[in-house]
């Protein structure tokens, strides 16, 4: 089972489906600037569910051990990330608490540090 690749799907799945949700449910609803903070939320959810698609066939592939492991870190907290980040500002605008915004920036972090791990992997070696 690979969970990366679980993971990009459930994400881009229900970021097409948010947007939906945001574009016919949500607009008129919310002011503009909740708007545009939702329609952040889904490109980075969207964005890093193709990311986690890319990791998710590298993990499919056969590769040294070493390599293997730093994209499945990689994966990993960038899902983590993504689901801080994202499904703080989604459900802080969907649910009207505004301090769920709070875990915001921790998601944000965790995204940069998924990104920093993807670019250390780069440096396994091959055998």
């Amino acid at each position: 089972m690979n969970w990366v690749l679980i993971a990009s799907g459930a994400l881009g799945f229900s970021a097409i489906a948010l947007g939906a949700y945001g574009d016919h449910g949500l607009r008129g609803d919310v002011d503009a600037e909740s708007m545009r903070s939702f329609e952040t939320a889904l490109r980075y959810q969207l964005l890093h569910a193709l990311a986690l698609l890319a990791i998710g066939i590298g993990l499919a592939a056969s590769l040294p051990d070493r390599l293997h492991k730093r994209l499945l870190w990689a994966g990993t907290v960038m899902i983590i990330g993504t689901v801080i980040f994202s499904g703080s500002i989604l459900a802080s605008i969907m649910m009207d608490i505004k301090s769920l915004t709070m875990a915001t920036p921790f998601g944000g972090i965790t995204l940069m540090a998924s990104w920093l791990m993807l670019a250390w992997a780069g440096f396994s070696k091959k055998a």
